[in-house]
């Protein structure tokens, strides 16, 4: 770990996911009390704490994306209702 800013770099890190070239990392950076709160999290769900940010970054990456596709959704079916009136 490094002090960065006064937060603290976990580092670069590279999440094993399967055999062949490593994958693409990122750097993150937090302060002393979320990288205890994201350790402590990481020992409940008992996965290593890059395992763990890995799966939170990209269980949000799926959640927002869902959610743009599903407003899209909404947004095309009132924009369906309003023209039908129009006409």
């Amino acid at each position: 770990m490094n002090e960065h800013n006064g937060g603290i770099v976990f580092g670069t890190f590279r999440v094993p996911r399967g055999k062949g070239p490593s994958m693409p990392s990122l750097n993150l950076t937090f302060s002393d009390d979320e990288l205890q709160e994201l350790r402590e999290a990481a020992e409940r769900a008992n996965v290593s704490l890059e395992t763990f940010a890995h799966d939170a970054v990209t269980a949000a990456a799926s959640s927002e994306k869902r959610q743009v596709a599903e407003t899209s959704k909404r947004v095309a079916e009132i924009s369906a209702d309003l023209n039908r009136r129009l006409a």
